[in-house]
């Protein structure tokens, strides 16, 4: 198995090396790796095994990823690894997420090679998806300055549990970030993602700071993070910090992994939550993994304009002008 020295660590005593790639900030002993199972200390130096090794390579619509407010209707290369530095019982794509052996990379490919396929496929930009893409950190890097170069856009979909400095170090050569808010609970966070909620939240803060367009998704399951307190809370957040505008995805809980009771999410809930959301004034929520039509559709805030109809993730009719509603002219936070 080839591996690649890693970016973001510092030696530590006995040949141990601190990783700061994530929040989890491992100590990592010679011959072991930190949690993400990707990043091993070899010989007291530390590498990843991710480095141009890819579980899934599709062409899909932007709208998949989600994003719904930036460049609608463009379609991009979507590429995921391997493995994870959280370990969500209820993760919806655990056999990559959860494989630390590498075996689902079964695609190799360098960054030139995914210029190529942009090419061949008449894409705008990559989606880096599917697993966490911290999890091929350096790949990343290196692919995107390339891709900027190019005037191609890079997508980040994320769990936001990357540290501040390798976020730093990428932010420059993103355009556009897609956060998943496990649930908005500490007590949630710590007991089925075994992580931190408010890193996540300071990386959301860390997108605002740094330009970038941001979207946030909720996969919204019944019983364990749909309190309508918590929700109340979330969207109150959302709209002091991140701004009313931010648009939120809500998304349907299928039984998975090792969360295997809660029913799937009704849509009578994720309705129900949607609401919640707009009735704290956040003004763009969406639900998208489930046949609901006019979830999907973006509608002027001011005016009730209905400005995007979306079916199956697919724009069908596109009616903003100029970044504007055709009816009220009022100005919109969409990236055309």
């Amino acid at each position: 198995m080839s591996m690649r020295p890693a970016l973001h660590w510092s030696s530590e005593a006995s040949g141990a090396v601190r990783c700061g790639l994530c929040a989890h900030r491992c100590l990592i002993q010679p011959g072991k790796y930190g949690i993400c199972g990707v990043r091993p200390n070899i010989s007291g130096k530390l590498y990843t095994k991710t480095y141009g090794r890819f579980s899934s390579v599709n062409v899909e619509p932007i709208e998949k990823k989600p994003f719904f407010h930036f460049h609608p209707r463009s379609n991009v290369l979507s590429m995921g690894g391997f493995g994870c530095n959280l370990n969500c019982d209820f993760c919806q794509n655990w056999d990559i997420s959860q494989d630390r052996t590498g075996s689902t990379g079964a695609f190799r490919y360098s960054p030139r090679q995914i210029l190529a396929l942009l090419k061949k496929h008449q894409c705008n930009g990559v989606a880096w998806t599917y697993n966490e893409p911290t999890m091929f950190y350096e790949f990343i890097l290196e692919t995107a300055k390339l891709l900027s170069k190019k005037g191609y856009f890079n997508l980040f979909v994320s769990n936001g549990y990357i540290e501040t400095e390798p976020f730093n170090e990428l932010a420059p050569y993103l355009d556009a970030v897609n956060i998943d808010i496990k649930g908005y609970n500490s007590r949630f966070y710590k007991t089925h993602c075994y992580s931190n909620i408010e890193h996540v939240k300071q990386t959301c803060l860390r997108v605002k700071r740094a330009g970038l367009h941001l979207e946030l998704s909720y996969l919204l399951i019944p019983g364990m993070n749909d309190d309508p307190e918590d929700i109340d809370k979330y969207a109150a957040w959302v709209a002091e910090e991140l701004g009313s505008d931010t648009a939120i995805h809500l998304l349907k809980f299928y039984p998975a992994h090792n969360m295997m009771e809660p029913e799937p999410t009704s849509l009578d809930l994720l309705e129900r939550t949607s609401n919640a959301f707009k009735a704290a004034g956040l003004n763009y929520v969406y639900v998208n993994n489930i046949q609901a039509q006019k979830l999907q559709n973006t509608v002027c805030p001011n005016c009730g304009e209905i400005l995007i109809y979306r079916t199956d993730f697919l724009v069908r009719v596109y009616r903003v002008q100029s970044g504007r509603c055709p009816k009220c002219q009022m100005s919109l936070p969409i990236i055309e």
